[in-house]
């Protein structure tokens, strides 16, 4: 499915998780995008799995590097992803989810 939509917000979000065979806190991050569709007026949350330096914050979590230090790296990626507010793109996208809102999974964008 394609949406055109013009993206008005873009924010990484921070989530409490723990090392299960710690119990270390090792917080997981999620970089998320509301866009408006333009042919329905509908506002969507999407989930961005790749781009903006999301491979930067894997990697990091993976080498369980300090907290502070992935925060660093959550807010680098945030500001590169803000360059998208209030822009209009196409949206390629899997399959919707349901959770209390919509979700789309972003394959691909396009400017």
């Amino acid at each position: 499915m394609r949406i055109d939509a013009v993206v008005s917000k873009v924010e990484v979000k921070k989530f409490s998780a723990f090392d299960p065979k710690t119990g270390v806190p090792d917080p997981g991050y999620i970089l998320q995008m509301t866009v408006t569709d333009m042919d329905d007026n509908e506002s969507h949350q999407c989930s961005l799995n790749d781009g903006f330096g999301l491979d930067q914050l894997k990697l990091a979590r993976k080498q369980k590097l300090p907290e502070q230090d992935r925060d660093a790296i959550a807010a680098q990626v945030e500001a590169t992803a803000k360059g998208l507010q209030g822009q209009r793109i196409q949206l390629v996208v899997g399959k919707p989810r349901a959770k209390g809102f919509v979700t789309f999974p972003v394959i691909s964008m396009q400017q």
